[in-house]
């Protein structure tokens, strides 16, 4: 995958959009140096997705 060639801003909205897909807010984006964590607000209640057992920490 051509992960690396990708910046920094599309990557992150990427991530954005896949957590929106599949019905979490982002509440915060943080960047350290390499490293993106997006913390999501979750809206929904008891449902759960895809998303909420992965660390979308790099």
């Amino acid at each position: 995958m051509a992960e690396k060639s990708v910046g920094t801003d599309k990557r992150i909205e990427r991530y954005i959009a896949a957590a929106k897909r599949a019905g979490s807010a982002v509440q915060r984006v943080v960047i350290e140096g390499r490293k993106i964590e997006l913390v999501l607000s979750d809206e929904r209640g008891p449902d759960l997705s895809e998303f909420d057992a992965v660390d979308l920490r790099r």
